[in-house]
């Protein structure tokens, strides 16, 4: 959700730096990653809650509209 192991966006982290520098797997990090997200309610990958302001601009879902007959177009 803060795109940290993306290269395009500053800070960036790779997944393997973390893990060595903290002494874990990358399946444990994962797993525990996973369990955070789970139990903050992270689910959603466009949630605006958790995402950067350069996300919520470049959500697709900006595009869909809903007609009064609930039809999305």
């Amino acid at each position: 959700m803060i795109f940290l192991f993306d290269k395009s966006f500053e800070p960036y982290q790779s997944a393997d730096d973390i893990c060595q520098s903290f002494g874990t797997s990358k399946s444990t990090t994962s797993q525990k990653a996973k369990l955070i997200r789970d139990l903050v309610g992270m689910d959603d990958y466009w949630d605006p809650e958790y995402s950067t302001p350069h996300m919520l601009n470049n959500n697709p879902m900006n595009r869909f509209r809903m007609t009064k007959n609930g039809f999305i177009i």
